[in-house]
C-alpha cells in the first residue's frame, strides 16, 4: 500500500475539514479521484442564431444589472420583508456538520452496492482540527 506525500499535490481539494470518530478527529482534504468532465463542454445558446445566452444579475428594485460583489443572501420574513444576511451572519450559524464528516459505523464492503460509488475521492492530510473538538477535555486532535 502506498502513501501520498504532502509534497505531491493532487490538484484543488473539493472538501477541507475533518473526519471524526467520537472524540478523535483527523483533519483531511478530499481530492476528486476521477475527472468530472468527460465529453465536450456545452454552452447555452439561442436556438435561432447560436448567440451565447448568459445569466445576468438583475436587480428588480432598481431595474438594472448589478455586479456579483453586490449580491448577498436574503431571507423572506413572514410579513414579506427581506432580511439581508452578511457572510459573518452565515458563518456564525450553528451548523453541526460544518466541515466535519462523522463516522458513525463501519460496514463490510460487500454490503455496499457499486452503484453508490458516484464520486470517489482521495483523502489527504488536512491543515487543522475542527472547531467542534477544540476545548473539549480529553479530545484527541
Amino acid at each position: 500500500m502506498s502513501t501520498m506525500s504532502a509534497e505531491a499535490p493532487l490538484g484543488r481539494p473539493s472538501f477541507s475539514g475533518s473526519i471524526t470518530f467520537g472524540l478523535v478527529a483527523v483533519p483531511v482534504k478530499l481530492y476528486p479521484a476521477t475527472e468530472t468532465h468527460a465529453g465536450p463542454v456545452l454552452h447555452q445558446v439561442h436556438r435561432e442564431d447560436a448567440g451565447r445566452v448568459r445569466q445576468r444579475r438583475f436587480c428588480e428594485a432598481e431595474n438594472r444589472e448589478i455586479e456579483y460583489a453586490d449580491i448577498a443572501k436574503g431571507w423572506e420574513a413572514p410579513d414579506g420583508g427581506m432580511v439581508v444576511l452578511t457572510d459573518e451572519d452565515l458563518a456564525s450559524l450553528p451548523v453541526p456538520s460544518k466541515r466535519i464528516i462523522d463516522v458513525l459505523a463501519f460496514i463490510p464492503t460487500e454490503q455496499v452496492s457499486p452503484l453508490m460509488y458516484d464520486s470517489p475521492y482521495y483523502v489527504g492530510l488536512g491543515d487543522k482540527a475542527p472547531s467542534k473538538l477544540l476545548g473539549v477535555p480529553g479530545a484527541v486532535v
